[in-house]
């Protein structure tokens, strides 16, 4: 038996590890893989390829991708010099689009996707693999700011595979991706879809993933402020999802995080801090920065509404700093960050900074959103609200 011929034991054996949550057993299988491949003196056949995939992603999965961009790259630079490699051209682009996605570098995750897709349309592809790597350029788009092409490329994801196989689990996931994108467009049509999606998984009997899209359509429910009696929806869900086996921890999670935001906008501040600060904790723990900046940020706009200005500021800035650099002035979390930052500059009568950061937030909502969108006339009326602010502030210091 070669080296390789072991490679399908070690996959069965990593993914049973994940499964049970035996992250230590999975590592050591994981480094037993990449050992095998980097034996091989022979790096271009369709089985290394294949099996080169499975290690990479188990790694992603892991959080163990060191040097692994640079082995990919170096794989895709032999695999150019081979005539009639487009297909597996195509395989390790979208690889090295899913590597720069789990480190939330989501304008090269683009660029790989878009890289990816080209290839796939010329060769003779499987439809499965364009439609992994058309939602993966979905997702990007949606995160990198463009969020009316995102959604256009998730709904002919979508269409496809309604095509294909209508009733399918990977059918109905992508429908509560495609309603997750159009959250930012329209919510009625995001809440449409997620109430056919839901229903959908529960007729076929997807306990787990029908959790998952009631999550989602409760995100929808708390952004069109329909939030009485959602704190009680919210909380029977947790408990659903905590007698369910196959529910990761991180679903609770985003459930908690919702219900902070619940209780924030029905105006139970004491409750919002407490659960945000508990997130927090949880958050650092695991390592999952983005999370734990973007409940900062909400923790500190509850501590100012509780009447904590200065620390409350402070949580809110020192959030924002992070978001900008990490993921940049475009993603949702840091415009909805700048907005915070807004609302206590002006708690602050410094209208001249908060007005430059609402022009900066109207801007890009002008430019993702449209300007006939909710967000937009929202973001336009504050600046005029803050316009207003300023005129009599500055009427009142003619008056002294």
């Amino acid at each position: 038996m070669s080296d390789l011929e072991i490679f399908p034991s070690l996959i069965l054996k990593a993914t049973k590890y994940l499964d049970t949550k035996h992250i230590s057993k999975a590592t050591e299988i994981h480094q037993l893989m990449w050992k095998v491949l980097l034996q091989q003196s022979q790096t271009d056949t369709i089985t290394y390829i294949n099996y080169f995939i499975r290690t990479v992603d188990l790694g992603r999965v892991l959080g163990m991708n060191d040097g692994d961009e640079e082995r990919t790259l170096s794989l895709l630079e032999t695999l150019r010099n081979s005539p009639g490699r487009e297909n597996d051209e195509a395989k390790i682009s979208s690889l090295l689009a899913r590597l720069h996605y789990t480190k939330n570098q989501f304008d090269k995750s683009e660029v790989w996707c878009r890289t990816a897709l080209k290839l796939y349309k010329r060769t003779n592809s499987k439809p499965n693999d364009i439609l992994v790597t058309e939602s993966l350029l979905a997702k990007s788009l949606h995160l990198n700011g463009k969020f009316r092409e995102a959604l256009k490329v998730a709904k002919a994801e979508l269409a496809a595979r309604i095509k294909l196989k209508p009733k399918a689990k990977e059918t109905i996931e992508s429908m509560n991706e495609c309603a997750y994108i159009c959250q930012l467009v329209n919510l009625e049509e995001a809440a449409k879809l997620q109430v056919k999606a839901r229903g959908l998984a529960e007729k076929k009997g997807y306990k787990s993933l029908e959790l998952d899209i009631t999550l989602q359509y409760y995100h929808t429910l708390a952004f069109q402020g329909k939030v009485l009696n959602l704190d009680g929806l919210v909380e029977k869900l947790i408990k659903e999802m905590e007698e369910q086996d196959d529910v990761i921890q991180d679903k609770i999670t985003t459930s908690r995080y919702l219900l902070s935001r619940v209780y924030f906008a029905q105006g139970h501040y004491t409750k919002s801090i407490e659960l945000c600060r508990e997130l927090m904790n949880l958050y650092q723990k695991e390592g999952q920065d983005a999370e734990y900046f973007e409940t900062m940020s909400r923790l500190g706009v509850a501590m100012i509404q509780s009447g904590d200005l200065k620390q409350g500021g402070e949580q809110v800035e020192t959030a924002l700093e992070w978001m900008r650099k990490n993921l940049g002035d475009a993603h949702r979390d840091t415009l909805r960050a700048t907005f915070y930052l807004v609302g206590l500059l002006c708690k602050h009568g410094n209208y001249d900074r908060a007005l430059a950061e609402c022009y900066d937030v109207l801007e890009s909502h002008r430019k993702s959103l449209g300007l006939d969108h909710p967000d937009t006339l929202e973001v336009k009326d504050y600046v005029d609200y803050i316009r207003d602010l300023q005129a009599q502030s500055e009427k009142k210091c003619l008056n002294c």
